[in-house]
C-alpha cells in the first residue's frame, strides 16, 4: 500500500506535543501494516460530506483524518484533538484528478452551489474557454458550473475556499495576467510527470512516506516544510537541465532562494569537489543560507557557499592583482573615501568637473562597463547620464581619472567595482574558470560588474550560472542591470517567474504591493517586470499602520504588540522590529531592556539572545523571513527617507532613489508571513 502526507497535515504535525508526534511515527508504522487493524479503528462518519474520508486513532484524544483515494492508497491529511479534527474534514472534499495526476483538497462552501447549467452566459470571466480547458487546468469537472459563475475578482475571491488551492491559482493567473490559458496547460503537462514515486503535480501538496524511518528522521531533524515541499513551477526549475544561463524572478515569498537551495544538491550531487558556487550580495544573507544548506544535508566540501565581495576580493589577492594589504573606498564607516582622492585632484587641476560628476562619471560610466583604454571611453554610451560630454571633454576626464588610479594604487585604495573588472578580466585572458556551475540569489542587488564576474567564473555550458532575483527589491544599486551587456544569455525559454508566494499571506502581500504601485522595474535586460499574476494562497489579518502623538506612546504601543503576540503562543525569536535609521531602534532596545524581553542585534553580527525579539535596519532584513514584522519610526520624514543634497540631485538620480526608498519598504513588509505593524509618531507616510 501506499500512504501520503498532505501539507496541512505536515503544518500541524509540527504544532503538535514532541510525544504526540512520535505517536504519529508509530501510528503511520501500523496504518501501512495493516490499516484495518481493530487498534487503528479506521471508520467511516456519517456527518462528512466527502464519503472517501475516514478518521483513524493516533491515541486516546488525537484523531488523524485519512483520504482514501483507492483500495490500497490513503493520504493522511490532518490530526488534531477528536472533535477539532472532526470539525476540520466535515466539509472537506478530498479526490484524484486525473486531469492533472494530483490529489485535490478542498472545502464545500455555499459559493460552491450555483443554477443548473443553461445557455452559456457570455458576461462571465471564463465564458471564452471550453469545457476541455478548464478541466486539463484541475478544474473537476462538477465544478465548472462555479467557475463559469465566476464575473470578477470578487468573485473568483469569493469561491477561493472551495477550490482547490491549484485551481484558484491557475483561474487567478487568468484573471489577473491575462495568462495564455494554454501556456497553463503545458505547465500541467509537464508536471504530469513522474518524479520518483509521485509526479511533480502531486508533490505540491503530497509526499509518499516511504519507510519507517523517514517520519522519525523528518521529526527528529525538525525538517521544514520547505525543504519537502515544491510547487511544480519550483521542481521543474530545479530538476531540469539547461544548455545555458537561467533566470528566475519572482516577488517576495515567491520560493525562488528555496529553489536555488534545491538546485545547489541537485548539482553538487552530480558534481566534483568545491565545483559549484552559490554567493549572493549581503553577508547576512549568506549565513542564512549556510544554515539551510546544512539543513539540507548538502556536504560543504562539496560547494562554496560565500559573500560576492569577499570571493572577489580574496581571488584578487590570490592571483596577486592586489597587494595583500589592500582595501576598498566606501567600504564600511571607517574605510577612506573616493571623495577625499577626487577633491584633491579637481583641486590640483582646475578642472571644470566637480567631485561629484567624476566620481559618478568614473563608477557609472568607466568601470560599469569596464573602458580599459580612452578608445572604449569615446565610444561608450551614457545612458543615464544626464550631463553631456563632447570628445575634448571625454580627453580631460580621461585624464583626470588616470591620475585618480595612480593616487589609489599608491596608498593601496581599490573601487569596490574595480576589483570584479580586474578579476574577471585576469579569469577571461588567461581561459580561467574556477567552477563548473554557480547560483547567484539576490541578483537584483548586483551591477553589471558583478556579473561580469559571475559569469567569468564558470565556463559557458548546459547549467553554468543560475541567476535569482525580485526587480522589486532593488535596494542597492541605482544602475540597471543588463545581462547582454556582459555576455549573458537568458532570452526566452531561460528567463523563468515564480508567481505564488509562501511566505506571507495575500493580505500582507497586497500591502507589500501597493506601496511600488506605479513604479517602472525592468527584468534586467530591458523588458519591463510587472507583479501581475503574484499572489498569494493564505489569508490572514491586515496590515496596520499605527501614527502617535510621540516617540515614547509609539515604542509602548509596540511592547505592548510584542507582549500580545506572545500571549498568542508566537515566540520573541520570530518577531523582528526594524527601522529605516539604525539609531531609531536603540530606543526600542533600551525598552525591551527595562521590561526584561530578550533582544537579539542582528545588525551587530546577531548579539544578544538567540531566542529574543529580532531588531534590524530594513537592509538587514533583506532575505530573511519572520511571523510578526514590526517596522518602527515610519512617518513623512522618513519614508521616502530623503538625504542632505537631494534637491541637488538631476531628475534620473531623485526617480532612483525614491524607487530604491519603495523597494526598500516593500522588502521590509514582505519579511512577514503572518502579522505586520507599522508605527510611527508625527506625520503620517504616505504608504
Amino acid at each position: 500500500m501506499k500512504l501520503y502526507l498532505g501539507d496541512k497535515c505536515w503544518d500541524k504535525l509540527f504544532e503538535l506535543p514532541k510525544n504526540v508526534q512520535l505517536r504519529v511515527r508509530d501510528f503511520q508504522r501500523k496504518f501501512k501494516e495493516n490499516p484495518f487493524s481493530p487498534a487503528i479503528n479506521l471508520e467511516k462518519i456519517a456527518s462528512f460530506e466527502d464519503d472517501s474520508l475516514r478518521t483513524a486513532r493516533i491515541d486516546d484524544t488525537y484523531r488523524a483524518i485519512i483520504g482514501v483515494a483507492s483500495g490500497d492508497t490513503y493520504c493522511l491529511l490532518y490530526i488534531d484533538h477528536h472533535d477539532e479534527a472532526m470539525r476540520w474534514a466535515q466539509h472537506k472534499r478530498f479526490a484524484w484528478n486525473s486531469y492533472t495526476n494530483s490529489f485535490q483538497g478542498r472545502s464545500i462552501t455555499r459559493e460552491e452551489v450555483v443554477e443548473p447549467r443553461g445557455k452559456e452566459r457570455d458576461d462571465t470571466v471564463f465564458a471564452k474557454y471550453t469545457d476541455e480547458q478548464l478541466l486539463r487546468i484541475g478544474v473537476p469537472e462538477h465544478q465548472l458550473p462555479l467557475v463559469r459563475s465566476i464575473k470578477d475578482m470578487d468573485d473568483l475571491e469569493k469561491a477561493e475556499s472551495s477550490l482547490s488551492g491549484d485551481v484558484f491559482e491557475y483561474l487567478f493567473y487568468l484573471m489577473d495576467d491575462g495568462t495564455d490559458i494554454n501556456n497553463i496547460i503545458t505547465e500541467v503537462e509537464a508536471g504530469k510527470e513522474q518524479d520518483g514515486d509521485s509526479t511533480i503535480n502531486n508533490k505540491r501538496n503530497f509526499i509518499e512516506i516511504t519507510d519507517d524511518e523517514e517520519l522519525e528522521r523528518v521529526i527528529a531533524e525538525g525538517t521544514e516544510k520547505w525543504q519537502i515541499f515544491l510547487h511544480p513551477s519550483q521542481r521543474l526549475l530545479v530538476e531540469k537541465s539547461y544548455a545555458g544561463s537561467l533566470k528566475v524572478t519572482g516577488g517576495g515569498g515567491t520560493g525562488k532562494t528555496v529553489a536555488a537551495i534545491h538546485r545547489l544538491k541537485k548539482l553538487t550531487e552530480k558534481g566534483s569537489m568545491k565545483s559549484v558556487l552559490y554567493t549572493t550580495f549581503t553577508r547576512t544573507l549568506i549565513k542564512n543560507i549556510s544554515s539551510r544548506v546544512r539543513s539540507m544535508g548538502i556536504k560543504s566540501e562539496n560547494c562554496v557557499i560565500e559573500n560576492i565581495d569577499k570571493l572577489a576580493l580574496d581571488m584578487a589577492k590570490s592571483y596577486g592583482l592586489i597587494p595583500q594589504t589592500a582595501t576598498v573606498l566606501d567600504y564600511g564607516p571607517s574605510s577612506r573615501t573616493s571623495e577625499e582622492i577626487w577633491d584633491g585632484i579637481v583641486t590640483d587641476n582646475l578642472s571644470q568637473f566637480d567631485t561629484r560628476f567624476l566620481k559618478r562619471e568614473y563608477l557609472d560610466v568607466i568601470v560599469y562597463n569596464n573602458n580599459k583604454t580612452i578608445d572604449d571611453y569615446y565610444r561608450q554610451s551614457r545612458t543615464g547620464r544626464t550631463q553631456p560630454v563632447n570628445r575634448k571633454q571625454r580627453t580631460e576626464i580621461w585624464n583626470l581619472v588616470e591620475q585618480y588610479v595612480a593616487r589609489k594604487k599608491e596608498s593601496q585604495l581599490y573601487d569596490r567595482n574595480e576589483i570584479f573588472n580586474l578579476i574577471a578580466n585576469h579569469l577571461n585572458e588567461n581561459g580561467i574558470h574556477p567552477f563548473k556551475h554557480v547560483i547567484a540569489d539576490e541578483i537584483q542587488d548586483f551591477s553589471n560588474p558583478e556579473l561580469r564576474f559571475l559569469r567569468a567564473l564558470v565556463e559557458e555550458g548546459p547549467d553554468d550560472l543560475f541567476l535569482v532575483g525580485d526587480p522589486y527589491q532593488r535596494i542597492y544599486n541605482n544602475r540597471k542591470i543588463a545581462f547582454s551587456q556582459v555576455g549573458i544569455n537568458v532570452r526566452g525559454k531561460r528567463s523563468k517567474r515564480l508567481r505564488v508566494n509562501y511566505r506571507t499571506t495575500e493580505e500582507i502581500k497586497r500591502a507589500a504591493t501597493n506601496v511600488v504601485n506605479g513604479c517602472a522595474f525592468d527584468d534586467f535586460d530591458g523588458s519591463p517586470e510587472s507583479l501581475a499574476g503574484y499572489v498569494s494562497l493564505m489569508h490572514g489579518d491586515r496590515p496596520e499602520y499605527k501614527i502617535y502623538d510621540n516617540r515614547n506612546e509609539e515604542i509602548a504601543a509596540i511592547i505592548d504588540f510584542i507582549r500580545m503576540c506572545r500571549e498568542n503562543g508566537i515566540e520573541y525569536k520570530d518577531i523582528v522590529v526594524a527601522s529605516y535609521i539604525k539609531d531609531s531602534i536603540k530606543p526600542v532596545q533600551d525598552a525591551l531592556h527595562r521590561n526584561n524581553i530578550p533582544y537579539k542585534n542582528l545588525m551587530n553580527e546577531g548579539t544578544g539572545n538567540d531566542n529574543g525579539v529580532n531588531l534590524s535596519s530594513f537592509h538587514n532584513m533583506k532575505g530573511l523571513e519572520f511571523k510578526v514584522v514590526i517596522l518602527s519610526d515610519v512617518n513623512k520624514k522618513t519614508f521616502p527617507y530623503l538625504p542632505y543634497g537631494f534637491e541637488g540631485l538631476d531628475e534620473i538620480e531623485k526617480k532612483n532613489h525614491l524607487m530604491n526608498q519603495k523597494a526598500l519598504m516593500y522588502v521590509a513588509i514582505t519579511r512577514a508571513m503572518q502579522k505586520v505593524l507599522i508605527t510611527g509618531s508625527g506625520i503620517k507616510a504616505d504608504l
